[in-house]
């Protein structure tokens, strides 16, 4: 039997490293590499949901492995030989002992336009 496992992605890591003369945040990003997210196709639901509430599309869900502990709110996803997308609403988490495989978190993923 074939084991499944996920790909390597890139998500965008904000430090907020001040504030500008508003009081609004300034932030450094860097890109971190996350092994083993699986790249899965939104069911209708998801892309309903995001639809209604956010007006955006959903094109990919992310399933995320358990343990990690990157901040996937709201932030741009670069996925291998795909483009850079955006993540949208919160991210889904299960409780991991009832979850058997390597993954007990979710996000839905837009295009960016720029």
């Amino acid at each position: 039997m074939a084991r499944i496992t996920g790909e390597s992605v890139k998500v965008e890591k904000k430090t907020q490293i001040g504030t500008d003369d508003f009081g609004a945040p300034i932030y450094s990003t860097e890109w971190v590499t996350v092994a083993n997210v699986l790249v899965c196709q939104p069911s209708s639901n998801d892309i309903t949901d995001a639809l209604t509430m956010y007006g955006a599309k959903v094109v990919y869900t992310l399933c995320l492995p358990k343990g990690d502990a990157n901040d996937w709110r709201d932030t741009r996803v670069e996925l291998t030989n795909r483009g850079i997308f955006h993540t949208i609403g919160d991210v889904i988490e299960y409780t991991e002992a009832n979850v058997p495989l390597d993954w007990n978190r979710k996000v839905n993923l837009e295009r960016t336009t720029g």
